[in-house]
């Protein structure tokens, strides 16, 4: 384990998340209290914002817990963002969104058919 009972960026828990390393050697970001597993593709500058990021986020949990009406402007815009990722992701028609973009657009060396190189 690299450092132990470090602030969650997700859930805001003081104590409740590490940053470890994976059997193969790379580093992971966990949290016990919320569940998520973040894994960083290297040392940095992926957990240079992990550290500059977990003073900032116990600044704004403090002054969560301090201001009642801080916490309800939180709390609605993460409620507003949940109710429009459930939106984006189940329309009311049941479908799932297409993106906007296709394979071929957003990797035009990439094959989008089976086709076989040799």
């Amino acid at each position: 384990m690299l450092r132990e009972s470090t602030v969650c960026l997700f859930c805001l828990n003081a104590t409740a998340a590490r940053i470890g390393l994976d059997k193969k050697g790379r580093p992971f970001f966990h949290c016990i209290a919320c569940g998520v597993r973040a894994f960083l593709p290297s040392f940095s500058p992926c957990l240079n914002g992990v550290a500059i990021l977990g003073p900032l986020a116990r600044a704004t949990a403090d002054e969560m817990a301090r201001d009642p009406a801080a916490w309800d402007a939180a709390n609605a815009k993460v409620t507003a963002l949940i109710t429009e990722f459930r939106a984006r992701a189940r329309p009311a028609t049941g479908e799932i969104p297409q993106p906007d973009v296709s394979p071929a657009e957003v990797n035009p060396n990439r094959s989008t058919n089976n086709e076989t190189h040799g």
